[in-house]
């Protein structure tokens, strides 16, 4: 069985493919910089970033905070609509992703929006005008020495 993860990862995938605006254009791993000759946009590309791991009680249960990073871009000369189209994106992610806060009973708590905001100023943005970040917190119990497992 894979890593807790990359089940979340997979978990994640399933609930953002084929939304209306970003279609198929979904990349589960970092995507900058953005191609529109590739057809890559409007798209959302997502991973799983930072992780603190911790122990919590003497049966040897650890708990792994992740922190999920989801970019949508778009590009559009229309600034009206370029907004639009990102706004959609973050609505549609929210639905989504709020559709199944726990991934499948994969997560010991749902998980929650922590920060809306633009990527980090020295990012290249390829050939985007513009990206939209939200990052949310995931939190899984596994036994120590396997974190393949969820624990109960």
């Amino acid at each position: 069985m894979p890593h807790v993860k990359q089940q979340a990862r997979d978990a994640v995938q399933v609930l953002l493919t084929g939304l209306p605006t970003s279609g198929a254009r979904l990349f589960p791993a970092k995507r900058l910089p953005w191609d529109n000759a590739a057809g890559q946009m409007p798209g959302i590309a997502f991973y799983l970033d930072a992780e603190t791991v911790f122990p919590i009680d003497k049966e040897g249960r650890q708990r792994r905070d992740m922190v999920l990073t989801v970019d949508m871009a778009g590009r559009s000369q229309d600034d009206l609509l370029l907004d639009d189209q990102l706004i959609a994106m973050e609505t549609e992610v929210q639905a989504a992703l709020g559709g199944d806060p726990k991934l499948g009973g994969l997560l010991s708590e749902k998980m929650r929006l922590l920060r809306v905001a633009p990527p980090p100023p020295d990012a290249s943005l390829g050939d985007a005008y513009m990206v939209r970040r939200h990052e949310y917190a995931l939190s899984v119990i596994v036994m120590e020495g396997d974190p393949t497992q969820v624990a109960p």
